[in-house]
């Protein structure tokens, strides 16, 4: 496999502490890159532990921290994000996501870094095949985050519902930037993470129309190792695997090797487009097809009860309300993981994977690796009688 590592270039990556950033960090140091990672000191380092990279300490959001790792990189892969349905403080989510995206990206630009790869989301593009859609025209909660940063009131404060696909025609219908798939309507998705990465990826666009060497990745969702917080997604499988799935939803997502989406980051490195979004994907799965898998993997029974929609929002709602509004704590059911589940989230991602070259693990080895890895750093807490 040839990349541009072989000849010793160097790049920064954000995000190495977690899921998607770990496995790109492990993936560039095999194929010869010179890594510089950026952290911040109270991050959980046990995804790179012990690998020859150089450790700056800093934030996104503080773009003084941010020009030294930056030195004499060629190439930035910014996969730093809050993931989570929920917090106490929406105002993270806009802070690290939007606002720390357009410190990193604007930096590298200003230091001269040849290319850069943003890891997006599939959260931001609206997939071919929905099912049980809510009905639409939730506003964004984004108000104490308008307030608090005024850097992003003129993004903030328009009117999305609309106005959202006329005021950016011009820049989606861009001859710098080429995509597959429309962009998500703010109103279209459910909950602060959800939204501020369409607000991210809307202001990513926006500095690729200024000729800024950005490439956006759209990763579906991952599995695999090194899933340290865990993920949403990780958690449903950790969950699995400590007894504490009793039913499931009718939902679906595509479903990709962790370890594929690195690969993917570097290809794109190596020969993506400018301007380009590739779509990283593998295998469409409804929820109940991954607990067949999984009890496959583990022996563990898979739930048979299948829950309504409709009955899981009001378990949400009253979780939510008691654990997150009154306890202040993260909700057992985040309401914005069950409105999201009310749509089917399958992709076609031929185009793009076929274009980079990239070979595609099989699901079930991807599942089978994410529980291996669970099982071995000690996140199986099950103890059978």
């Amino acid at each position: 496999m040839e990349f541009y590592g072989k000849n010793k270039m160097k790049v920064l990556v954000t995000g190495s502490t977690g899921f998607i950033g770990g496995n790109i960090v492990k993936k560039l140091i095999e194929n010869g890159f010179k890594v510089n990672v950026l952290i911040r000191k109270n991050s959980n380092t046990l995804n790179i532990n012990r690998l020859p990279v150089n450790i700056y300490y800093g934030d996104i959001c503080d773009i003084n921290t941010l020009v030294k790792p930056m030195k004499g990189c060629n190439g930035l892969f910014h996969a730093a994000a809050f993931y989570s349905f929920w917090s106490a403080d929406p105002k993270i989510f806009y802070q690290v996501n939007v606002v720390g995206t357009k410190n990193i990206i604007e930096t590298a630009y200003r230091q001269g870094v040849e290319k850069i790869i943003y890891t997006s989301s599939e959260s931001t593009l609206k997939s071919n095949i929905i099912k049980n859609n809510p009905k639409e025209g939730i506003k964004p909660d984004i108000t104490s985050y308008s307030r608090s940063n005024s850097s992003l009131n003129n993004v903030i404060n328009r009117d999305y519902n609309n106005k959202f696909n006329n005021r950016f025609n011009g820049i989606f219908n861009s001859s710098n930037f080429k995509n597959s798939y429309e962009i998500n309507n703010l109103n279209s998705v459910y909950g602060d993470y959800k939204k501020s990465k369409v607000l991210a990826e809307i202001e990513v666009i926006k500095m690729i129309d200024k000729k800024m060497p950005v490439i956006i990745i759209n990763p579906t969702t991952p599995v695999g190792p090194g899933d340290v917080k865990p993920t949403p997604t990780g958690k449903i499988v950790l969950d699995y695997l400590n007894r504490k799935m009793p039913a499931y939803v009718d939902t679906g997502l595509n479903i990709i090797d962790v370890e594929d989406v690195a690969i993917g980051h570097i290809k794109a490195f190596q020969k993506g487009r400018i301007g380009k979004r590739y779509i990283l994907g593998n295998k469409n799965l409804t929820l109940k097809q991954i607990f067949e898998i999984l009890e496959k993997i583990t022996n563990i029974k898979a739930p048979k009860m299948e829950i309504p929609l409709g009955l899981a929002k009001l378990f949400a709602y009253i979780d939510e309300f008691i654990s997150g509004k009154i306890l202040k704590k993260h909700p057992r059911i985040p309401l914005a993981a069950v409105q999201t589940a009310c749509k089917y989230r399958f992709f076609d991602c031929s185009s793009d994977t076929d274009e980079l070259g990239l070979e595609l693990t099989p699901v079930e080895f991807s599942f089978e690796k994410a529980v291996r890895w669970f099982m071995e750093n000690g996140y199986v807490n099950y103890v059978k009688n």
